[in-house]
């Protein structure tokens, strides 16, 4: 099986690339505070990509009553999520604070658009912690009991 970020997580990561890429490019110190975020955010998204993510591309298959090809693989990328999951969470609140400084630093420089986009990264990366995060766990964790693995 090969194993994806489903596609609609793929474009948002790709959207918010794109966007701050964009940012970065503008003058002054909102465009400065944008390159700091896409700094901490783009390896932080690797991460996400490589091993947060791609669990949940089995979501349709598992919710139909069935098992995956290659369960153990799986299993491997949430057992990674799972050793690595302090440290993302930690990442978040570093980011999340480079995101309010970008927030404020817009709103100074009247960038109401920036401003909206700091505040979009910061309700993704909720949802990531709240949702995206929890769900490739318990996915590992139905793995390993339906496959009697773990």
């Amino acid at each position: 099986m090969d194993l994806k970020i489903p596609p609609s997580l793929k474009h948002e990561h790709g959207e918010m690339r794109a966007s701050l890429e964009i940012a970065g490019k503008a003058m002054g110190k909102s465009g400065e505070v944008a390159r700091e975020v896409a700094q901490l955010l783009f390896p932080h998204f690797k991460k996400e990509e490589e091993y947060a993510l791609p669990p949940l591309d089995v979501l349709s298959v598992l919710a139909g009553g069935s098992i995956p090809e290659d369960p153990d693989m799986i299993i491997a990328k949430v057992d990674r999520l799972k050793h690595e999951l302090a440290k993302m969470l930690k990442e978040h609140q570093t980011i999340a604070k480079a995101l309010e400084v970008l927030y404020d630093t817009a709103t100074v420089d009247q960038r109401p658009e920036l401003a909206r986009f700091a505040k979009k990264l910061l309700l993704h990366a909720q949802m990531e912690e709240q949702i995206y995060y929890p769900a490739a766990l318990v996915i590992g964790e139905y793995l390993k009991l339906r496959t009697g693995t773990g």
